[in-house]
């Protein structure tokens, strides 16, 4: 049992890596071409250089809906790639992910500094959702024993600050506390090897009497990181930005929690049929983040920015699991048979090693921005991100894949109040990817009770079942964000060109 749970652990998370959302209304509708060219409080994300465009004291509150639809059609195929079965469709289920972000900022009648303080949180998911959330409606011929739900997010609050060194160049830097919450659950096929036809065996098993389901959850409490910027002006119609966040190692604490199915054939030998352990610790990385833009305006009322983000995803080698201590305890008719001083309390420990395949990922953006009134602002932009996830890792887990998106948007800025409304929509589509070569497999663990009759000690060993990854997969990101501006004091002169 210790090795076969503590294994099983590790199985469902390979290849899972994450999918940055772009933060702010108008951000997103920019299709995040919004790092030379940022006029409003998110330049704390997207380059805290950006923050010398305000020419006045700020509060922005933004609020974002992220969902996803997706469907993976299951295939089974033989060792010469022709096609064996199709299974039904499993959905993505879960309900859309919230996003609010606030931020404030006022110049304090300093000409060439800008300084600001704002939250965030930014979603991602740990099953290439990119909404950071997933559910998936699984039916056990379509999908056996895998994901059920997964969500992470992270949460940014801090402060930052931009000043104009000399009329072409300014430097931006901000301090961020970030953190990090995830949560996984999963279901487990822990089937009865010594009864391999039976409805509780490993070749025909019935989930109600094999499934083990696991759940996880971790905070991060804190991690201090920032990230520094630069806006470079050579001319009054060209802006080029530049900003860097650092990678972030993710410790959180958390707890992990085991509970067999009612009907579970090994509820006959355990004195309960789940265990949980509040103080596991979990180690991530999340990767380095380059930023960059060149924003023209051919005229003051248009501007046009294209963009390139590189994120280094290489270097999130594993994520580990530490500090396991959850015990399951026999019951008397399991240690009857058991030798002279046997503990009846079976402790999982750790460490759980859970290797991963990432790749970096690069992603290019154009958008644009046209004040078609004094009152009017309109957006748009597209974008394509390369996936950090490869194929062969893809599946009813980990939902992702090469994006092709848009995003559109406008502001409205009432004569009468110093205010700004904003609304913006961005779908990201990610194509059917036909996956042929999965490494994905059926989580199995086979037990065989039988040596305990006579007293010895349970051999288990985990099995990668058959594979379980090949299928379509179909997927689509939408994304609605509105957000509310309101601005006050008087505007700074300052001799900076800027786009407003």
């Amino acid at each position: 049992m210790l090795l076969s749970l503590l294994l099983a652990l590790a199985l469902p998370s390979e290849g899972a890596a994450y999918y940055f959302v772009d933060a702010g209304t108008r951000g997103m509708a920019r299709g995040g071409a919004y790092i030379a060219g940022n006029e409003d409080l998110t330049a704390q994300y997207y380059n805290p250089a950006a923050l010398i465009n305000l020419d006045s004291g700020q509060v922005m509150l933004n609020f974002s809906l992220v969902s996803q639809k997706a469907d993976f059609q299951r295939m089974e195929f033989d060792d010469n790639g022709e096609l064996v079965k199709e299974f039904g469709n499993v959905d993505n289920i879960a309900s859309p992910m919230r996003i609010p972000s606030f931020g404030i900022a006022h110049h304090f009648g300093l000409p060439d500094t800008r300084p600001s303080t704002s939250t965030m949180m930014s979603p991602q998911s740990g099953t290439g959702s990119g909404g950071g959330s997933h559910a998936a409606k699984r039916t056990d011929s379509a999908v056996p024993r895998s994901l059920i739900d997964a969500k992470t997010t992270q949460f940014y609050a801090g402060i930052s600050a931009a000043h104009q060194l000399n009329d072409w160049l300014t430097i931006g830097a901000g301090l961020l506390w970030n953190m990090t919450r995830a949560r996984q659950s999963l279901a487990l096929n822990v089937c009865n090897a010594g009864k391999p036809d039976e409805p509780d065996g490993c070749e025909e098993s019935d989930p109600a009497e094999t499934d083990l389901q696991l759940s996880m959850k971790m905070l991060d409490k804190g991690k201090l990181t920032g990230n520094v910027g630069v806006l470079i002006t050579p001319h009054d119609q060209w802006t080029i930005g530049l900003s860097v966040m650092p990678p972030i190692d993710v410790e959180g604490k958390g707890h992990i929690e085991a509970k067999f199915s009612d009907e579970h054939w090994l509820n006959a030998l355990l004195e309960d049929g789940e265990t949980r352990d509040d103080e596991i610790r979990v180690l991530m990385k999340l990767p380095l983040v380059i930023r960059s833009g060149v924003q023209f305006k051919p005229q003051e009322t248009l501007a046009i920015e294209f963009a390139a983000v590189y994120e280094h995803w290489s270097r999130s080698e594993e994520t580990r699991i530490e500090d396991v201590r959850a015990p399951l305890t026999l019951n008397s008719t399991a240690t009857a048979v058991a030798p002279e001083g046997f503990d009846p309390e079976v402790p999982i420990t750790g460490p759980v090693v859970i290797p991963q395949n990432y790749r970096n990922s690069v992603s290019y953006r154009l958008g644009t921005e046209w004040d078609a009134k004094p009152w009017v602002t309109l957006r748009s932009g597209v974008y394509y991100e390369a996936s950090a996830i490869p194929d062969k890792s893809l599946g009813v887990s980990l939902m992702d894949g090469n994006k092709i998106g848009y995003g559109v948007g406008a502001s409205y800025n009432p004569r009468a109040l110093p205010m700004s409304f904003d609304i913006a929509l961005s779908q990201a589509f990610l194509g059917t990817n036909e996956i042929r070569n999965s490494q994905l497999t059926q989580l199995t663990v086979p037990i065989d009770p039988s040596p305990a009759l006579v007293g010895e000690p349970v051999s288990t060993k985990i099995e990668r079942g058959r594979v379980v990854g090949n299928g379509d997969l179909t997927s689509r990101l939408t994304m609605l964000s509105a957000g509310i501006t309101w601005y006050f004091g008087k505007p700074t002169p300052r001799t900076h060109p800027t786009s407003d």
